[in-house]
């Protein structure tokens, strides 16, 4: 859906272990968006992917993660396209 901390498989997270997953659907978000996780904090990720395309209006995005800080993120991938939209 449309909003803030919109992620393929998580919109938020912190402090926990990710690994072995994936996401596969297409994400539309404002802020914090990624084909994986919208946004994550101390996170360890690994062998990871998403393939789903992310569409955007504003903010901290990513193709993989919106926004992170300090995640330690091994073997992982997002291959989906990343496009801005207007808010127009």
């Amino acid at each position: 859906g449309d909003g803030y901390y919109a992620g393929g498989l998580i919109g938020w997270s912190a402090e926990g272990i990710i690994s072995n997953s994936y996401s596969t659907g297409d994400i539309d978000g404002y802020y914090y968006t990624g084909g994986f996780i919208g946004g994550s904090d101390l996170m360890e990720i690994s062998d990871s992917y998403s393939t789903g395309n992310v569409t955007v209006v504003s903010g901290y995005n990513g193709g993989f993660i919106g926004y992170d800080y300090s995640s330690v993120i091994t073997r992982s991938c997002a291959t989906g396209d990343l496009t801005a939209s207007s808010n127009d």
